[in-house]
């Protein structure tokens, strides 16, 4: 990971080089307005709080530079999108790297026989999450790109072509993420769905995401099995509750954190016990880490 925090911190110091090259050779600095604006600033603004009272300040600043780069690198971004062809332009880079990570999960899946296939990262929830941000985006294109009151009995052989290869490249993006199994994949991709199915179509929308989400539950596939086998194979891997408790305790002992990328190390402290285990307190996953 360490190269590739590299290569982001210096594509995103070469953006911002460019950035302020044009600037002052047009001779004006224009700072994008942005809705959530306000809330990215108190976010950064609660970090630097953590980092100041944090016990091992060194790391916190290593974390505190990252939260920082992705503001700047968002802000970067809005400035850069200043045309409906830069954002065209966007969408097909985010297109060709879905469908690259997409091809390589079922290339592990079904050629190498992974069972939780994770692309290029190395945990199967990265690459699920991934996929399933550029999927919605890729959905919410493919939901408005019949507009106003255009049949599809009219439409255009090449944009049928188009629609034909959009939705081949959502279905290879939805089975990798049902092939990586993962809870918090899917549970992105629903939400992303349901907002777009929402402002796209209203309440007709939210009905068909209503049968969509019913059939995800009775069909069989592997994100559903997911769900059963790890309630078997780990009876306590829901106590949310108990996860919940030891958030907010931890919340009001340290309201300001206790620094970033430090929480592995308070995290033993709010482990809950489990009945008839030897190791009453060695499960990591019940504390309120990742909640």
């Amino acid at each position: 990971t360490h190269v590739a925090v590299m290569i982001i911190r210096l594509g995103i110091l070469t953006l911002l080089g460019c950035y302020l090259g044009f600037g002052i050779s047009d001779g004006k600095l224009c700072v994008p307005r942005m809705a959530p604006g306000s809330a990215v600033v108190a976010y950064l603004g609660l970090a630097v709080a953590s980092t100041v009272w944090s016990p091992y300040t060194n790391q916190s600043m290593q974390w505190l530079l990252i939260l920082l780069s992705y503001a700047v690198f968002l802000y970067l971004l809005v400035a850069s999108l200043t045309t409906w062809q830069c954002i065209g332009v966007a969408v097909a880079v985010l297109c060709a790297v879905g469908c690259f990570e997409a091809v390589w999960v079922l290339v592990q899946t079904l050629w190498y026989g992974v069972k939780r296939a994770s692309g290029t990262f190395f945990n199967p929830n990265f690459v699920a999450g991934y996929l399933a941000a550029i999927w919605v985006v890729i959905f919410s294109v493919a939901g408005y790109f019949f507009s106003g009151r255009k049949k599809w009995i009219c439409a255009t052989p090449a944009r049928t072509l188009s629609l034909l290869g959009v939705g081949i490249l959502l279905g290879t993006m939805l089975a990798a993420v049902l092939l990586t199994q993962s809870r918090g994949g899917g549970v992105v991709l629903l939400c992303g769905l349901a907002s777009v199915m929402w402002a796209r179509f209203g309440a007709k929308g939210i009905g068909i995401f209503l049968l969509i989400l019913l059939a995800a539950v009775i069909i069989p596939n592997p994100w559903r099995d997911r769900f059963y086998s790890e309630y078997l194979v780990n009876p306590v891997g829901y106590a949310r509750w108990q996860i919940w408790e030891s958030s907010v305790r931890a919340i009001f002992e340290h309201p300001f954190g206790i620094g970033l990328g430090l929480y592995q190390y308070e995290a033993p402290r709010l482990m809950f016990p489990i009945e008839s285990e030897i190791v009453r307190y060695g499960w990591v996953a019940q504390s309120a880490h990742s909640e």
